[in-house]
């Protein structure tokens, strides 16, 4: 499985998360699962797929 897809499941999740209904705790809940722990993960990996080309790039 690439990054790429990795990435794309995370965003999906996002999204699914934003759907879920809850009261007001679960909305505080919400925003720090879509922005904090997926969100986090995906610049982590968009940073690291991001550094895997540049040096596929200075390997040619």
């Amino acid at each position: 499985m690439t990054n790429s897809e990795v990435i794309g499941m995370l965003k999906e999740m996002q999204e699914k998360t934003a759907h879920t209904m809850g009261f007001f705790i679960g909305h505080v809940t919400q925003l720090w699962v879509i922005r904090d722990l997926l969100g986090a993960k995906i610049a982590e990996l968009e940073r690291i797929s991001v550094l895997q080309y540049r040096i596929e790039d200075c390997k040619s």
